[in-house]
């Protein structure tokens, strides 16, 4: 294929483009490697949330069963006797009582076992999570008489050699015990929870274990199909009014997400902070690899090639770039997800203690990346291809381009970084106290961005008061190191400062 018949981008892309990037190798890496950690930081912050928030549904399905309603108050619990009392309200089809806690393993650092106090026997609510089937217990009335009996989860049992008889030692709020295993339990419903480390008692029998005699943390209620929702809620909420609250399954899920919207903001603001950081390195090595070109632009521009075709070509090899660095992104981000969901889980658990989900990559999530590094590439790399296309080719041709005088390029940049931090200020000033999650994390990266950007900007003017102390400290001293040093600094505050 002749050269005429090959578009000018691309002819460009293959005759400069390439060579130029095989020729500086480490500015390429350096292009790449910003992009890289900018995608990898959203996917990973995205895939960690995700698993998070999976984990959340996965417990809630897992325990409530078939039911619509629920009956809780917080960490004080309700009490038992009000189990009559809703199942006699008008349109609740049927409603059961769940005990949850933890207990420690003795001998066993940092382990822990999830103990759910259930009607195994017979309670026909809880068919929906734990089925019948599923249980396999030798004897029921030992079982239920015995206020130290335990069915473990088949997996958990199975890894640590526990069989029909096997005893095992707890930490409990009230001291040491030891639990006999007079059950097993197939992965369904909360047995499938926290990798199989549960364990499923009798109501009266776990609320002795976790101290909470008299008290249940839950009742879960279904309603009868003909029933209004928000009828038979009302009347509940009259019926416990003072002694607790109703609230849809539903809302229940969302109440418990929002218990870490601060750490889901934080990790959201963490990855768009690591795009504006990669912003920056993009466009540092990307205006210098252009300028290091402009006068084979000037000279293209001179022999008749459109500012489009060259603004084109550039684009192009942006979006090599942008592929290449997008791919590495989402092996580091899905390595980085995996890595930092023991860290979130360990955090996490200081609001609520939850089952562990591995961080994948999802499709929203790996779009989303892929079009942030996309564009930060693209934004990053039109902004000076534009100024030079846009210019006379002949201002480029010279000898010695021209420059801005120092001290004038450090003076504006000093105050667009005044008004940035008075900004940064006043947003601060004026910051509202609640927001929903959309718009927190925007409020916040504006703010912080501004705040980058402004310290950014201060850069040049620091690089020129630091050659200015070199220069009089280099007065006192032989040799020319320093003192050529601070000639470039006073000369070139804002290559200096990138």
């Amino acid at each position: 294929m002749t050269r005429d018949l090959i578009p000018r981008p691309l002819w460009l892309l293959s005759a400069i483009s390439l060579p130029h990037l095989a020729r500086h190798r480490v500015r390429t890496t350096l292009t790449v490697f910003g992009i890289a950690i900018g995608v990898g930081a959203v996917v990973a912050t995205t895939a960690v949330t995700e698993a998070v928030f999976r984990s959340f549904r996965k417990t809630i399905e897992a325990t409530a069963g078939r039911a619509q309603l629920q009956v809780s108050n917080g960490s004080g619990g309700v009490r038992e006797d009000l189990l009559d009392e809703v199942r006699r309200v008008p349109g609740v089809a049927g409603a059961n009582a769940l005990v949850e806690g933890f207990v420690g393993l003795s001998g066993r650092e940092g382990e822990a076992l999830a103990i759910y106090g259930v009607d195994l026997l017979a309670d026909e609510e809880h068919e929906a999570q734990v089925p019948r089937r599923a249980v396999h217990i030798p004897d029921d009335v030992l079982f239920v008489s015995q206020p130290d009996s335990v069915a473990l989860a088949q997996t958990f049992a199975d890894s640590r050699g526990y069989a029909i008889g096997s005893t095992i030692e707890v930490t409990t709020p009230a001291g040491a015990r030891t639990l006999v295993v007079r059950g097993l339990v197939d992965a369904a419903g909360p047995a499938s929870l926290f990798g199989g480390m549960v364990g499923l008692m009798d109501i009266p029998a776990a609320q002795r274990l976790l101290a909470k005699d008299g008290l249940v943390d839950r009742i879960d209620v279904r309603i009868t199909p003909t029933a209004s929702r928000d009828a038979v809620e009302h009347a509940l909420g009259q019926r416990v009014q003072g002694v607790g609250r109703v609230e849809s399954v539903t809302t229940a899920g969302a109440r418990a997400e929002d218990l870490l919207l601060s750490i889901r903001v934080a990790l959201t603001l963490a990855g768009l902070i690591a795009v504006v950081v990669g912003f920056f390195l993009i466009y540092h090595t990307v205006a210098v690899s252009i300028m290091q070109r402009r006068k084979e632009i000037a000279l293209l521009s001179a022999m008749g090639y459109a500012g489009s075709t060259i603004l084109t070509w550039l684009t192009l090899e942006a979006l090599i770039l942008a592929a290449v660095a997008v791919g590495c992104g989402m092996g580091i981000g899905s390595i980085l997800g995996r890595l930092s969901m023991a860290t979130f889980g360990g955090v996490a658990s200081a609001w609520l203690t939850l089952p562990t989900e591995a961080a994948v990559l999802t499709w929203p999530g790996v779009l989303l990346a892929a079009t942030i590094g996309v564009t930060t590439t693209l934004a990053a790399t039109l902004a000076p291809a534009w100024s030079l296309v846009s210019a006379p080719a002949a201002r480029f041709l010279r000898l010695t381009p021209a420059t801005m005088p120092p001290m004038r390029s450090a003076t504006r940049a000093l105050a667009a970084a005044g008004i940035g931090l008075v900004g940064t200020a006043a947003l601060l000033r004026i910051a509202p106290r609640t927001l929903p999650y959309g718009p927190l994390v925007a409020f916040i990266f504006a703010m912080n961005s501004l705040a980058l950007v402004s310290f950014a900007l201060l850069a040049p003017a620091v690089s020129l008061g630091l050659g200015w102390v070199t220069s009089r400290v280099a007065a006192r001293f032989r040799g020319l190191g320093l003192f050529v040093a601070s000639g470039n600094l006073a000369r070139r505050p804002a290559a200096s400062a990138a």
